[in-house]
């Protein structure tokens, strides 16, 4: 399991590349690598993508949640790296958009409703 509290320190370090400066290839080679195994290309594959994701996250605890969907899904973070993945193979144009613009298409066709981490 990842320690999501040091993504952010690691992206300071320069050790997780920054999604707005990395093409879609780019992107999908690292995550292509986690889906592999690699355990440092899925640290970066899945900040990249959680900096996106996160914002997606669905709480419907909190008193000011509304939705005309029935359902939220549990989703866990391999699960968001084989998302976007699909996603770049229904769309193989993609590959010289920014990383950032792929990810964020990728998540929204695919999870309208959202998300909640499984």
């Amino acid at each position: 399991m990842i320690f999501h509290f040091l993504l952010p320190l690691a992206a300071a370090a320069g050790s997780v590349p920054s999604v707005d400066m990395l093409a879609t290839d780019e992107a999908r080679n690292l995550c292509v690598a986690a889906a592999e195994g690699s355990l440092d290309a899925e640290t970066q594959c899945i900040a990249l993508i959680r900096e996106h994701a996160d914002p997606m996250l669905v709480d419907e605890m909190d008193p000011d949640f509304q939705s005309s969907c029935m359902v939220v899904e549990k989703i866990s973070e391999t699960e968001l790296i084989w998302i976007f993945l699909e996603w770049l193979e229904e769309h193989p144009d993609a590959g010289d958009k920014p990383a950032s613009t792929s990810i964020t298409a990728a998540l929204f066709e695919k999870l309208p409703c959202g998300w909640q981490e499984r």
